[in-house]
């Protein structure tokens, strides 16, 4: 029985995902040249988690587009680039910021887990 609630509950994670996914894949693709570039590299990347947590993506996968996304605006929009890997007072990246909004970080014991990027 729990194990068929801990199923049913991640298949409705897995579904929220993919539906989310499209939405930023629609977002994307209908404002392909009015979106300012920060907030277009912030949905790429989100795109990216998105892809992971409905199990499009692997890991490796995942990692693979991050390294390609951020060389792509590294080598086009350095300003881009920087914002997106530059910490801010509490030495958290926007990347990070992105990451959390999409997983957010385990706690336990009332305190967040330290995760690699």
């Amino acid at each position: 029985m729990a194990q068929e609630r801990k199923n049913a509950s991640w298949s409705d994670e897995s579904q929220r995902a993919r539906m989310k996914l499209r939405e930023l894949e629609t977002k994307l693709s209908s404002e392909e040249g009015i979106m300012e570039p920060l907030e277009r590299a912030s949905l790429e990347v989100e795109r990216i988690w998105w892809k992971f947590k409905a199990g499009e993506i692997s890991s490796e996968g995942r990692e693979k587009e991050f390294n390609e996304t951020l060389k792509r605006w590294e080598e086009s929009n350095q300003k881009v680039f920087i914002e997106l890997t530059k910490e801010n007072g509490d030495g958290i990246t926007r990347l990070a910021k992105i990451r959390d909004k999409v997983i957010p970080p385990l706690t336990i014991g009332g305190y967040h887990t330290k995760r690699k990027f």
